[in-house]
C-alpha cells in the first residue's frame, strides 16, 4: 500500500474522531446549558425570592376590568332579586295585614249587626252603624281586596317556576287596567270616608265598637290607618317597579318589559298623587 493513501486514511480518521468528539462535546455543553436553565427555572418557580412581594393573582392572565364588570354584574341581580321578594311580602302584608283587616275585623262584624232584628253587643240597643254607613266609610274596599289577592296568586305562581331568566313583568302589566279602576273609585270615595268616620265618631255605638275592636293588639292598626293605606299602595309599586327596572340588565330577556311596568306605573301615579 503507498505510503501516502495511508496517511490520508490516517488523517480521515483523525479528521472523523475530531468532528465526533466534537459533536458529542457539543451535545455535552447544550445538555448542560439546557439542564442549567431547567434548574434555574424550576428554583425560580418553586423559590420566589423571599425579599420580592410575590403574588399569586400577578402571576395570572388575569383582566381587572372583566372581573370589575362580573362583580357589577353579580350585584345588579342580586338587587333584582331582592327587589322582586320585596314587591312579594309587601304585597303579603297589604293583603293580609290591610285589606283583610279591614273586611274581617270592621265591615262584617258591622255588616252581621246591622242585620240583626234584636241587636244586643255589649248592652247596647243600636248597631253601631248602618248599612249605607258602611258603604260610605269602606267604599269599594271589597273590590280592592279580590285584585290584590288575585295579584298575590300571580306572584305565588311566577315564584313556583322561578329562575335566574324568568320573567316578571308580562303578569305585572296585567294588574294596571283593574288598579286604575278601582283605584280612581276608591280615592274618589275617600274624602266621604274620612268625613263619615269623623262623624260616626262622635256616635257612642259606633265609638264603643271601635274601642273594643282595637284594645285587641293582635288586630293590629286602627282603623283610620288601614283606611288611609290604599292611598300608599301606587306609590308603593312605583318605587318597587322603578328600581327593579332599574337594577334589570339590559340583557336580560324581561328588560324591555320592566321598561314599560316602569312607564306605566308612573302614568298612574302622575294620575292620583293629588287624589
Amino acid at each position: 500500500m503507498p505510503q501516502s493513501y495511508s496517511n490520508n486514511q490516517q488523517n480521515l480518521s483523525f479528521t472523523n474522531f475530531d468532528k465526533q468528539s466534537e459533536v458529542t462535546v457539543f451535545n455535552s455543553v447544550n445538555s448542560l446549558k439546557i439542564s442549567s436553565s431547567h434548574s434555574s427555572l424550576v428554583q425560580e418557580l418553586v423559590v420566589p425570592n423571599p425579599d420580592s412581594e410575590f403574588d399569586i393573582i400577578d402571576s395570572l392572565d388575569y383582566d381587572d376590568d372583566d372581573d370589575a364588570v362580573f362583580v357589577d354584574q353579580e350585584i345588579v341581580y342580586q338587587r333584582r332579586e331582592l327587589l322582586i321578594q320585596e314587591l312579594y311580602h309587601t304585597e303579603k302584608d297589604y293583603v293580609k295585614n290591610v285589606l283583610q283587616a279591614l273586611q274581617n275585623v270592621y265591615i262584617l262584624p258591622l255588616r252581621k249587626n246591622t242585620k240583626q232584628s234584636s241587636f244586643s253587643f255589649l248592652g247596647m240597643k243600636k248597631p253601631p252603624c248602618t248599612e249605607r254607613e258602611i258603604f260610605w266609610l269602606f267604599g269599594n274596599l271589597e273590590e280592592l281586596l279580590e285584585v290584590h289577592k288575585s295579584i298575590l296568586n300571580d306572584l305565588e305562581e311566577r315564584f313556583s317556576i322561578w329562575g335566574p331568566t324568568q320573567i316578571m313583568s308580562d303578569i305585572i302589566l296585567t294588574w294596571f287596567p283593574k288598579m286604575q279602576k278601582i283605584y280612581r273609585v276608591y280615592l274618589d270615595h275617600y274624602s266621604i270616608a274620612v268625613s263619615t268616620f269623623e262623624r260616626l265618631s262622635r256616635y257612642q255605638p259606633f265609638k264603643k265598637f271601635l274601642e273594643s275592636v282595637e284594645k285587641d293588639s293582635e288586630k293590629g292598626r286602627d282603623l283610620l290607618s288601614l283606611l288611609r293605606a290604599p292611598n300608599t299602595c301606587i306609590l308603593r309599586y312605583a318605587k318597587i317597579l322603578t328600581s327593579l327596572a332599574d337594577n334589570t340588565s339590559s340583557m336580560h330577556p324581561d328588560y324591555i318589559g320592566l321598561l314599560q311596568c316602569k312607564q306605566r306605573v308612573e302614568q298612574l301615579f302622575e294620575e292620583f298623587r293629588h287624589k
